[in-house]
């Protein structure tokens, strides 16, 4: 199955589930890198009537063991698993805890506050 194949499969398996479950999937098709890999695809995806379903366990066993892939590869494989796999309840987050974590992972991977740098422009006026 070609890349083309499993993002348009997978996208079709997304279209009535879980948010969480698609912003796993986006995630992965976004970095593209793992929907390139045979192997990945044989070991944690299944089509089934045009609809490509990830087994988020077997993903995340795929990436501890996958070789020729980066540390950060194998880390977004594993957060994609993460969230897919709603390991964390974030399906069930409420607003407040939502934007906290929201506020956190955008501060960790942009080095920026969004909060801050949204008061700033505030304190300006």
């Amino acid at each position: 199955m070609t890349p083309e194949e499993l993002t348009t499969g997978l996208r079709k398996w997304t279209q009535g589930h879980d948010l969480h479950v698609r912003a796993a999937v986006e995630l992965l098709i976004s970095h593209g890198y793992w929907l390139h890999r045979d192997d990945f695809a044989a070991a944690c995806t299944e089509t089934f009537r045009g609809e490509t379903s990830i087994d988020w366990t077997h993903a995340r066993e795929f990436a501890e063991e996958a070789p020729g892939c980066s540390t950060l590869q194998r880390r977004l494989l594993l957060l994609a698993a993460a969230i897919g796999g709603d390991d964390f309840g974030l399906s069930k987050t409420s607003d407040q805890d939502a934007k906290a974590i929201i506020r956190a992972v955008t501060t960790a991977v942009t080095g920026t506050d969004p909060e801050a740098a949204g008061n700033a422009g505030r304190d300006q006026r």
